[in-house]
């Protein structure tokens, strides 16, 4: 069952407009420390029309990488 909130995420670009996984990551962090339930990677935000499919994935995987840092301890 989905419950509570489910936030989308910014997608951060580096000067250069590559993506910046690092402040991605932060973001996803951020946003399930004060209680969001679940994530929207490239949902809402239209940042998603901006990225390629393979930045998209590397992206995922990158929230992949610290899977175990973004599970919520109340879950």
């Amino acid at each position: 069952m989905i419950r509570g909130l489910i936030a989308p995420i910014l997608s951060p670009f580096d000067e250069d407009l590559s993506f910046d996984q690092v402040t991605y990551n932060g973001y996803a962090k951020h946003l399930l420390a004060p209680g969001c339930w679940g994530l929207a990677p490239f949902g809402t935000t239209g940042a998603a029309l901006s990225i390629s499919a393979a930045e998209r994935q590397l992206a995922l995987d990158g929230l992949g990488q610290i899977g175990d840092k973004l599970v919520r301890s109340d879950s």
